[in-house]
């Protein structure tokens, strides 16, 4: 209570983290409460929950979390409960697929990975292959990979290979230093952006187009 008088402007979120993990100064004296970081994937959040435990193959057979955080804002949530308890309750595998891994991930399924999925860049769409080729673009902000019309990829860690895949829009699978991405594209307003998540962990990355 005293914190949130303090700064009322502020979060009450952002107020607690301030309390748990920030130390105590001369002029501010913190609450003194004791933390303890529980393992993400045995109490997991939707995201956790959809974007590793339910895609990874060693955690979706295997693995069991002891809690499941959904958000209660959620439009899906009631339906998302469900699928949690088919899944954990009555061993339904598959009862977790299906649902969007969340507004920024792009429209990623472990079909997409698989190579036989995977074509030459000349069976995408010209127009969209071409502005993809015609620029370097930045990985997580890292300057710069290139997409060659050969399918060569060019990155500051090595080449590597790129290929359409098929039955997507913009989307292309990418693999270098021994690892596969799928990178989903966008145009808007003439600049380039992407979304990469990657084959082994569905770790996210983001991408931008360089100016011309």
């Amino acid at each position: 209570g005293r914190r949130m008088r303090e700064a009322p402007a502020k979060p009450e979120r952002e107020v607690i983290s301030e309390e748990l993990w920030l130390p105590s100064s001369p002029s501010v004296t913190r609450a003194g409460v004791v933390t303890r970081v529980s393992n993400y994937l045995c109490f997991a959040n939707a995201k956790v929950l959809w974007r590793t435990i339910n895609r990874l193959p060693r955690l979706r057979e295997r693995h069991t979390p002891v809690l499941v955080a959904l958000p209660a804002d959620a439009p899906d949530v009631l339906q998302r409960m469900g699928a949690v308890i088919r899944r954990y309750h009555r061993g339904e595998l598959e009862a977790l697929d299906g649902f969007p891994i969340g507004q920024q991930m792009p429209d990623f399924s472990r079909e997409v990975c698989e190579p036989s999925r995977h074509l030459s860049p000349a069976a995408g769409s010209a127009e969209w292959l071409s502005q993809l080729t015609a620029t370097g673009w930045t990985w997580s902000g890292v300057k710069e990979i290139r997409f060659d019309d050969d399918g060569t990829l060019k990155t500051p860690w090595g080449n590597g290979t790129w290929k359409v895949v098929t039955g997507k829009d913009k989307m292309i699978a990418a693999t270098f230093i021994g690892r596969a991405h799928i990178l989903q594209f966008a145009w808007k307003d003439g600049r380039g952006q992407f979304i990469s998540s990657r084959c082994e962990d569905a770790d996210v990355v983001l991408g931008r187009a360089l100016p011309s």
